[in-house]
């Protein structure tokens, strides 16, 4: 059935990725547990740094900043897909999964961005040590923080930008939560060029990180074994 826009913000999308799971309450009990393990680590990990002033440096917050999206990312998806596993609450309506969509796929760019940064720390720290406490200030850590926040926000706005307009035609997802793909495949266009359009921004954004990443390391390994 055709849905326009007017009316999405009143649209219930229902999971059915679960749905073959034979033992939901088992996988939804591990899921929460790992969840759980998960936030109170990274908690710890942020707790420590902020309160060791000594651990105030450029290369701890960026770890701090790791753990920072890595929480993040978590609570973009593993709520729905426990909700759905342990108490079978399978609906979501259409402006949440659009900031669910966005959040997820936010957080997946953010960790190879904060990979990628504490990368470049470690060029410079090991690289050139003399230059990197002039270089690698606190100030231009948050400033670095900052500004990939304000580009990742920025490229994957694309997303929302590109399934918003189009018309909702099916109510059944046939994923575990909201993502692009699913999303896309519940309006009533074809899927196909939106889905090349997700895959070249991905591949670009993978090419560029894991590029920087192991250029980084090698020339690391290259000082190091001098």
């Amino acid at each position: 059935s055709f849905q326009n826009n007017s009316g999405k913000a009143t649209i219930e999308f229902v999971f059915v990725g679960f749905d073959t799971v034979q033992r939901p309450l088992a996988v939804g009990v591990i899921m929460l547990i790992l969840y759980v393990l998960t936030m109170i680590c990274n908690i710890a990990n942020i707790g420590f740094i902020i309160m060791d002033k000594r651990l105030h440096q450029p290369m701890y917050i960026f770890i701090c900043h790791l753990a920072l999206v890595d929480m993040v990312h978590c609570t973009s998806s593993c709520p729905t897909m426990i909700g759905i596993l342990l108490v079978g609450y399978k609906t979501i309506y259409y402006n949440s999964c659009i900031v669910q969509m966005f959040t997820f796929h936010l957080g997946a760019t953010m960790e190879t961005f904060a990979i990628a940064v504490m990368a470049f720390d470690r060029f410079i720290a090991i690289g050139s040590p003399f230059w990197y406490p002039t270089v690698m200030t606190n100030c231009r850590c948050f400033f670095i923080i900052i500004s990939l926040w304000l580009v990742g926000a920025s490229t994957m706005f694309i997303l929302p930008a590109s399934v918003v307009p189009l018309p909702v035609c099916y109510f059944t997802l046939k994923y575990m939560f909201c993502d692009y793909a699913s999303i896309t495949r519940a309006s009533c266009a074809d899927p196909e060029p939106y889905f090349n359009t997700i895959s070249i921004l991905t591949s670009c954004l993978i090419f560029v990180t894991f590029s920087f990443i192991c250029l980084s390391y090698i020339h690391i390994v290259i000082v190091v074994s001098k």
